[in-house]
C-alpha cells in the first residue's frame, strides 16, 4: 500500500469495513490498467489524463476476477457489502 495513494477517507472506509488487508496498486507503466481495460481514453480534465477509471477488482487465489466495478464517478463507492459477499463465496 503505498501511502500517497490512499487517503484518509479509504483509509476509514477500509477499518469501517472491515475490508483490511486491502491492496492499492501504483502501475506508473500501465501494466495492469491496460491488462485490466481500465484505461480512461477520454477524461473529464487534462489533471487525469493518464489516470484509469477508478475500479474496484476482487481477486481468488488464482487471480481470476471475481467481482469488477468500475466508475466513472469517483464519490460513488461501491456498497462494501458486494467485496464481502465476493470474499465469502471464495473462501
Amino acid at each position: 500500500m503505498s501511502g500517497g495513494q490512499i487517503d484518509p477517507k479509504a483509509r476509514k472506509f477500509i477499518a469501517d469495513h472491515r475490508l483490511a488487508p486491502f491492496v492499492f496498486l501504483v502501475d506508473d507503466d500501465h501494466r495492469v490498467i491496460d491488462r485490466f481495460g481500465i484505461f480512461n481514453n477520454h477524461p473529464d480534465s487534462a489533471i487525469e489524463k493518464g489516470v484509469p477509471h477508478r475500479t474496484t477488482d476482487v481477486l481468488d487465489r488464482n487471480g481470476l476476477i471475481t467481482l469488477k466495478d468500475s466508475r466513472k464517478d469517483f464519490r460513488i463507492w461501491l456498497d462494501s457489502s458486494m467485496i464481502r459477499d465476493t470474499l465469502a463465496q471464495n473462501h
